[in-house]
C-alpha cells in the first residue's frame, strides 16, 4: 500500500470541510422553505375566475364557427335541410 501524503491528508480534509458546510447549508435552507410555507398564517392566491358568457346557439355550434370550418358549416346546413 502506498502512503498518504501531506497534500493527500491536506485534499481530505479539505474535502470533509467542505462536504460539511454544503450540508449545513442544504439543512438551513430546507429549515427555511418549511418555516415559510408551513407556519405562514397567509391565504394562498385565488385563481381568477374566467367569466363565460353563454350565447343563445349551442357551444359546440359556435366553437365550429369559430374556427371556421366551412365544410362542418356546410356539412350542418344540410343535416338541417333534410330535417325539416
Amino acid at each position: 500500500m502506498t502512503e498518504e501524503t501531506k497534500h493527500d491528508l491536506f485534499l481530505k480534509r479539505a474535502q470533509v470541510i467542505i462536504a460539511i458546510l454544503g450540508g449545513l447549508a442544504a439543512l438551513i435552507l430546507g429549515i427555511y422553505n418549511v418555516k415559510k410555507d408551513v407556519l405562514s398564517k397567509k391565504k394562498p392566491e385565488e385563481t381568477p375566475r374566467v367569466v363565460v358568457q353563454k350565447s343563445e346557439a349551442s357551444p359546440i355550434k359556435s366553437a365550429l364557427e369559430d374556427v371556421g370550418a366551412s365544410w362542418i358549416k356546410k356539412l350542418g346546413k344540410a343535416t338541417e335541410t333534410t330535417q325539416k
